[in-house]
This record gives structure tokens, C-alpha cells and sequence, in this order.
């Protein structure tokens, strides 16, 4: 996970929370997750986030470099993360 991820957890509570608050991941640290998994899935899930403007780039790639990873897989996520902003989004 970015350095930092902790101070931007998304709070949800409401009706249908049962009176209960849920802490989510904000959506760029869940989509390097998901980015660093690479499961089929993670991967159709982080096109999509991109595709309908819901992560940005440049914020992506600076999580990225705030991101313990070894340098292998780190390659493999930016790689990952230019492929989804590499075509023009519908």
C-alpha cells in the first residue's frame, strides 16, 4: 500500500450501514492494489476505473512511487497503469 493510506480511508455510514462506519480504501490506493495483484479480474476492474474517470494517472503514478514494491513488480504496475490510460476513454 502507499505511504499514507491509512490518513485517506473513506468513511461510510448511512442508513444501510446499520449504524455501523466501514472504512474503504480511497480509490487510488484500492486501484494499486489491485494493479499489483494482477488477477484477470483486478486488472478488468482497474480498465474500468480508468475508462470511467474514476482514477487519474498522475495521482496513480505518484502513489505508485510512494508504494514499497521491489523493482520488478513496480515496473509491471506502471506498465499496467499506462496500458489503462493508453487509449482514449469513452
Amino acid at each position: 500500500m502507499p505511504r499514507g493510506w491509512q490518513r485517506r480511508l473513506v468513511r461510510v455510514e448511512n442508513e444501510n450501514t446499520g449504524g455501523y462506519v466501514g472504512l474503504c480504501l480511497e480509490v487510488h490506493d484500492l486501484a494499486l492494489s489491485k494493479y499489483a495483484a494482477g488477477r484477470e479480474k483486478d486488472l478488468k476492474f482497474t480498465r474500468e476505473l480508468a475508462q470511467h474517470e474514476m482514477t487519474h494517472k498522475r495521482t496513480l503514478l505518484r502513489r505508485l512511487a510512494a508504494t514499497p514494491l521491489n523493482a520488478a513488480l513496480a515496473k509491471i504496475v506502471r506498465g499496467r497503469i499506462e496500458r489503462d490510460f493508453a487509449s482514449p476513454r469513452t
